[in-house]
C-alpha cells in the first residue's frame, strides 16, 4: 500500500475511532463527536512530527493500562522505531492507535484519573510534535489555539453569568414547590396545585432565557457542557413534575374523597388514580434524567443538588406507590367490582387472646359501589348459635388448625380463634366458618379493640349512647368499653351500649364532619402501628395492600432470631384489665456461627383485688374457675430457639411445644394470686441467621390493656462487641432490632 494511502487512512480510522469513543467533554452529543473527531485527527498528524523515543514513550504508557489499541500503538511505535529513517505510515498507525486507545482508557478506575493519565498522553505527543513545527506555522498555531481558549472562556463567561443570574428565579420556584407539597400535607389541594403551576411557569421562564443567544454557545465548551446539560435536565424535569403534580392536585379536593351519606365518590378515586399514574411516570423519567446527568465533572455545589433530586424522587416515589396502591385497591374494598361483605370482630382486650382479645361483640359491614352499610351489630354468641345450628365445619390453614383447634377447642368455642398472633390464619378461619354460618361470602375481616374506637374518636368526635352516663371521648372510650362497662351494667346493657356505640362511630365516619384523607389516615395509622385496628381480605392483591401498610397483623418471616410473648386468658372474665408484664432479653451471640444463648425472663404482675367487683370481672366464673382475683392464663412463647430449661419462681417446670410460622411455641399454664407475681424464666439456645455480622431480633407485640415494658441485652461472643446491644423501651406494635458486631 503506498505511503500516503496508508496515511489517509490512518487518519480516517483515528477520526471513526474517535467518534466512537465514549468520553464527552460537553455532554452535547454532536460537539463532544467533533471534538473526538479533531482529537483522533490531532493526535495522527502530531505523531508524524513528534521524537520517535516519545512516540514509544506514550504508546508504552498507553499500553500499560491494559487497552488492546494500547498494544496496537506500542508494536505500531516499535516498528517506526526499528528503521534509521522513521517513516510517516508507521507513525500515523501509531498515531491512530493512541487516539483511539487514550479515549477508551478504563484505567484508572475513576473517570477523572483516566482523564489525566490520557492527557498526559496527548500533551506529551502534541507538545513534542509543536516544538518540530517550523516558526512561521508554529506561531499561527499558538494564536489560533490561544483565540480558542480566550473564545471558549468568553462563552463560559456568558453562561455563567447568566445561569447566575438565574439562581434566586430557580430558587423562588424550589420554595413554591416546597410550599406546594405542605399545602398538599395540610389538605389544600386546591391551594398546591395553584403554587406548582407558578413553579412550572417560573421554571419555563428560566429555560428561556438560558437558552439566549449569547448563552447557548457556552453548552459546547468543555465542562461548562456538562454542567448545562445537568441544569436543563433539572429545569426541565422539575417544572414537568410541577405540571403533572398540578393537574392531579386539581383532580379533586381531599374532601370529596371522604364519605358522604354513607358513600365514597368511586369515579372520583378513579379520576385520582390515573393522575396518580401520570405523576408516578413523571417522577421516573425525572429521576432517570437526574441519574443520567450525574457525571464526576460536574461542579460540587450542582452535584448535590443532583444527588439532592435523585434522594427526593425516591422518595416522592415511595409516597406516590403508596398512594397508588390505596387508589388501585380501595374501590375493591368498597365494592367498585362488586358487593362487599366485611366482618368486624369486635375485641375486648381486658380478656386476653393472643391475637389481642377476645371477640365478644361484632358486626357485618356492608359495601356496594362506595356506599357503605352497617347491617348489623350484636354479641357473638349469635354466630356461635349459627355455627351450631348450621353445623358449619372448622377451616382453615393447616398449621394454625394443628395448633389451635384441638387446645382452644375452636370447634366448640369458636370465640377462642383470636388465639394466634398471626391474624391473616385468624382472618381465614373467621370468613370462611362465619360465611357457612350466615350462608353469604365474607370478603374480609375488620379487627379493633377499644383503643382502636378511640383513636378513631378522635378524628369523628364524642359519641352518645343512652345507657351510659357520659360521652365517649378518646380520654375514657377504652376504660369505659374494657373495664367499667362489665362494672356497672348487666349483660343485655352491656350489648346495647356497645352495639349503640358502634353505630354512632359508623355515623359519624360516614356522615360526619372528618379532617382531611391525610390527617385521617395518620389517626388511623396510630391504631394500625399498635395492631388495635387489623384487617385481613381474602382477594390476594388488598392483602398484599394490608401488607404493606402495616395493617395485616402478620407474624414476619424469621430472617433471624425473633420473640412473641403472648397470654391467653383461661378464666373467662376481664381480668386482664389489671395485668402488667414486663420482658427481659439477654442473648450472646456467635456472629460468624449465628449461635446464640439467650435467657428470657418474663414478669407478669396481678393488680386485681380479691374482691369487691363483679365475678365476671374477677371472678370466679363456675365451680372450676380460680377463686376471685386470681388470673390464670396460658403463657406462650414464640422463639426460633429450642428451650434448654424453665422455672417459674425458680421451680422447674415442662413446658409444651408446638410451632407457628417457622416458630417454636412453648406453653405452660400460670395462675397468679390477686396482688401478686410470677417471674417465668425460659433458657434458650439454637442459630440464627446473622447476615453481614447484623444480629436481627424481631420483637412481636401482643395488643393488650398496657404496652408491656421491654430489656434488650444482646453481646458478642468470645472476641466480640455488640454495638447498640443494650436497650429499654415501651414498643407501640412489632418492633425489629439490629445489632452490629465489631471486633473487640
Amino acid at each position: 500500500m503506498p505511503a500516503e494511502l496508508t496515511v489517509w487512512s490512518a487518519r480516517l480510522a483515528a477520526v471513526a475511532l474517535a467518534i466512537t469513543a465514549g468520553p464527552e467533554a460537553t455532554g452535547v452529543p454532536g460537539a463532544d463527536a467533533v471534538f473526538r473527531a479533531a482529537l483522533g485527527l490531532a493526535l495522527v498528524v502530531a505523531a508524524g512530527l513528534a521524537p520517535r523515543g516519545v512516540l514509544l514513550a506514550a504508546a508504552a504508557a498507553t499500553c500499560a493500562t491494559g487497552s488492546t489499541l494500547g498494544v496496537v500503538a506500542a508494536a505500531a511505535a516499535v516498528v517506526h522505531c526499528l528503521p534509521a529513517r522513521p517513516r510517516a505510515e508507521t507513525a500515523a498507525v501509531t498515531g491512530a492507535a493512541l487516539a483511539g486507545a487514550v479515549l477508551r482508557l478504563a484505567w484508572p478506575a475513576t473517570e477523572r484519573a483516566t482523564a489525566v493519565v490520557a492527557g498526559a498522553v496527548v500533551l506529551a505527543v502534541a507538545g513534542s510534535a509543536l516544538v518540530r513545527v517550523p516558526a512561521p506555522r508554529r506561531r499561527l498555531l499558538v494564536a489560533v489555539g490561544g483565540g480558542a481558549v480566550v473564545g471558549a472562556t468568553t462563552m463560559a463567561l456568558l453562561y455563567a453569568v447568566t445561569l447566575a443570574g438565574e439562581r434566586a428565579h430557580v430558587q423562588d420556584a424550589v420554595a413554591r414547590i416546597e410550599t406546594s407539597l405542605a399545602a398538599a400535607r395540610d389538605g389544600r389541594t386546591a391551594d398546591a396545585a395553584t403554587i406548582l403551576r407558578q413553579a412550572a411557569v417560573d421554571l419555563d421562564a428560566v429555560e428561556a432565557r438560558l437558552d439566549r443567544w449569547w448563552a447557548l454557545p457556552g453548552r459546547v465548551v468543555p465542562l461548562v457542557g456538562h454542567q448545562a446539560t445537568a441544569v436543563d435536565a433539572l429545569l426541565g424535569g422539575a417544572g414537568d413534575l410541577a405540571v403533572v403534580a398540578a393537574n392531579a392536585a386539581s383532580v379533586a379536593d381531599e374532601d370529596e374523597l371522604l364519605p358522604r351519606g354513607g358513600r365514597v365518590d368511586l369515579a372520583l378515586v378513579d379520576r385520582l388514580r390515573g393522575s396518580l399514574e401520570d405523576v408516578a411516570s413523571s417522577i421516573t423519567r425525572l429521576d432517570a434524567v437526574a441519574r443520567d446527568v450525574r457525571s464526576p465533572w460536574l461542579a460540587p455545589a450542582l452535584s448535590r443538588e443532583l444527588t439532592r433530586l435523585v434522594d427526593r424522587t425516591d422518595e416522592a416515589a415511595l409516597e406516590v406507590e403508596r398512594a397508588l396502591g390505596s387508589a388501585h385497591v380501595v374501590p375493591a374494598l368498597l365494592g367498585g367490582n362488586g358487593p362487599r361483605t366485611w366482618f368486624l370482630a369486635l375485641l375486648t382486650s381486658s380478656e386476653l387472646r393472643g391475637g389481642g382479645g377476645f371477640p365478644g361483640n361484632y358486626g357485618i359491614l356492608r359495601a356496594d359501589d362506595g356506599e357503605l352499610e352497617l347491617e348489623h351489630v350484636g354479641r357473638i354468641a349469635e354466630i356461635l348459635d349459627a355455627v351450631w345450628s348450621t353445623n358449619a365445619p372448622l377451616l382453615g390453614d393447616t398449621e394454625y388448625l394443628a395448633r389451635y383447634a384441638s387446645t382452644y377447642k375452636l370447634d366448640r368455642y369458636f370465640q377462642n380463634v383470636t388465639a394466634s398472633p398471626h391474624f391473616p390464619s385468624v382472618g381465614s378461619a373467621v370468613s370462611q366458618r362465619v360465611g357457612l354460618a350466615l350462608g353469604r361470602p365474607i370478603d374480609g375481616v375488620i379487627a379493633l379493640d377499644p383503643y382502636a374506637f378511640a383513636t378513631i374518636l378522635e378524628v369523628t368526635g364524642p359519641v352518645v349512647v343512652p345507657d351510659w352516663p357520659e360521652p365517649l371521648t378518646p380520654a375514657n372510650a377504652a376504660r369505659i368499653l374494657l373495664h367499667d362497662q362489665y362494672v356497672a351494667l348487666d349483660i343485655d346493657s352491656r350489648a346495647r351500649l356497645l352495639e349503640d356505640a358502634t353505630r354512632a362511630l359508623f355515623a359519624q365516619l360516614t356522615d360526619g364532619p372528618l379532617p382531611p384523607p391525610r390527617e385521617l389516615a395518620s389517626v388511623l395509622g396510630r391504631a394500625v402501628d399498635g395492631k388495635h385496628l387489623q384487617l385481613w381480605s381474602s382477594h390476594p392483591s388488598e392483602q398484599a395492600w394490608f401488607e404493606s401498610i402495616g395493617a395485616a397483623g402478620a407474624l414476619p418471616p424469621v430472617h433471624g432470631d425473633a420473640l412473641a410473648v403472648l397470654v391467653n386468658n383461661a378464666n373467662e372474665n376481664k381480668i386482664d384489665w389489671f395485668l402488667r408484664r414486663s420482658v427481659s432479653y439477654e442473648a450472646r451471640v456467635d456472629p460468624v456461627t449465628g449461635e446464640v444463648d439467650a435467657v428470657l425472663e418474663v414478669t407478669l404482675m396481678n393488680d386485681a383485688p380479691a374482691a369487691g367487683l363483679p365475678a365476671y370481672v374477677i371472678g370466679p366464673m363456675g365451680p372450676t374457675s380460680p377463686p376471685a382475683g386470681h388470673n390464670r392464663m396460658l403463657v406462650s412463647v414464640l422463639t426460633p430457639l429450642g428451650v434448654d430449661a424453665a422455672t417459674v419462681d425458680g421451680e422447674p417446670v415442662v413446658v409444651t411445644s408446638g410451632s407457628e410460622r417457622r416458630r417454636h411455641a412453648y406453653d405452660l399454664f400460670l395462675t397468679i394470686p390477686p396482688g401478686g407475681s410470677s417471674v417465668v424464666r425460659l433458657e434458650l439456645s439454637g442459630e440464627v441467621d446473622v447476615d453481614g455480622g447484623v444480629y436481627r431480633l424481631d420483637l412481636t407485640q401482643q395488643p393488650g390493656v398496657r404496652d408491656d415494658t421491654v430489656e434488650i441485652d444482646v453481646r458478642g461472643g468470645s472476641g466480640w462487641r455488640a454495638v447498640g446491644g443494650r436497650s429499654t423501651f415501651v414498643p407501640i406494635g412489632d418492633q425489629t432490632l439490629q445489632v452490629l458486631f465489631e471486633r473487640a
